[in-house]
């Protein structure tokens, strides 16, 4: 299952096999969210992609540190995101998608 999370997202309340973060939201950071889903062992192993404005290496860096699957910078273009999604949906083949 592909979730965007919405604003205001809690870790305990969504379940997916990937998410897309549009990083930052007011509510909590991207990487706040990251590091909770890898601390829950029912969310752990969720691939996650950055979805940010924020090009610097370092936060690029940050995020992969965390366990971000990909980390795609604004703008992007529907094949780069496609490009990041692709090889993690391959792994997950059967899963409908959805949008939370």
């Amino acid at each position: 299952m592909l979730c965007t999370v919405p604003l205001g997202f809690s870790s305990r309340r969504y379940a997916a096999n990937q998410s897309l973060f549009p990083h930052p939201v007011k509510s909590q950071d991207g990487y706040g969210v990251l590091k909770a889903l890898r601390q829950n062992p029912a969310l752990a192993t969720i691939p996650f992609i950055f979805l940010t404005a924020k090009a610097d290496k370092m936060d690029l860096r940050r995020g992969m540190e965390l366990g971000a699957n990909d980390y795609v910078t604004k703008p992007f273009t529907r094949l780069e995101l496609l490009g990041a999604i692709a090889p993690l949906a391959d792994k997950n083949r059967n899963d409908i998608s959805c949008l939370i």
